[in-house]
């Protein structure tokens, strides 16, 4: 048997730890950009559903207002969503900012690639919200987590209808004193 020696133990450590995160950049798949710089179909869907929390209205597509040339400079996060077949179907966008984000939750959109462009099919509040490896109808199965409280917070499944998405599965989870132990309340789904 070979023995290795520190030095060596901590070159490859450190070769290994590159390797593990560029992966999961790569398995993530997501990728920072502006509104502004969306392609152009996915940019006008964004622009036509996404609103600041603070305002009543959307702004208008057509409308060269400040409040449209504010919501195109906001920085999203975008993660393709890849169908049964491992084709991009959607999109999941993540805006950031004040605008579309409070107590550690942010409105995520989730669009389907359609013939007119991109067609909104999920829109919630969400600290976080990732594809499964499981399937229905064709569709990923998605996870999403939003936090209550900082010892609080409600997962839930979302499973693809043939339309949209739904919620399936949820649950409420309450940390305790042990971190290994939370307490999990199956609830009732609630697809508003």
């Amino acid at each position: 048997m070979r023995r290795i020696s520190v030095p060596m133990m901590k070159k490859y450590g450190v070769f290994i730890l590159v390797v593990i995160a560029a992966s999961g950049m790569v398995l993530c798949g997501a990728q920072t950009v502006k509104i502004a710089d969306l392609e152009p179909g996915l940019r006008d869907a964004m622009v036509r559903d996404a609103k600041c929390q603070a305002d009543s209205e959307a702004p208008a597509a057509g409308a060269p207002d400040a409040g449209r040339q504010a919501l195109l400079q906001t920085t999203v996060g975008t993660k393709p969503l890849r169908g049964a077949g491992g084709h991009e179907v959607g999109v999941i966008v993540l805006p950031a900012g004040d605008c579309q984000c409070h107590s550690g939750n942010c409105s995520i959109y989730v669009y389907m690639k359609s013939e007119d462009g991109f067609r909104l099919v999920l829109k919630k509040e969400f600290a976080s919200l990732h594809p499964m490896k499981s399937f229905k109808h064709g569709m990923p199965s998605l996870t999403g987590r939003h936090t209550v409280s900082s010892t609080v917070y409600e997962t839930a499944i979302y499973d693809w209808d043939g339309e949209n998405y739904r919620a399936t599965q949820c649950a409420r989870v309450t940390q305790g004193k042990n971190p290994k132990r939370p307490s999990i309340v199956k609830q009732e789904c609630s697809n508003r």
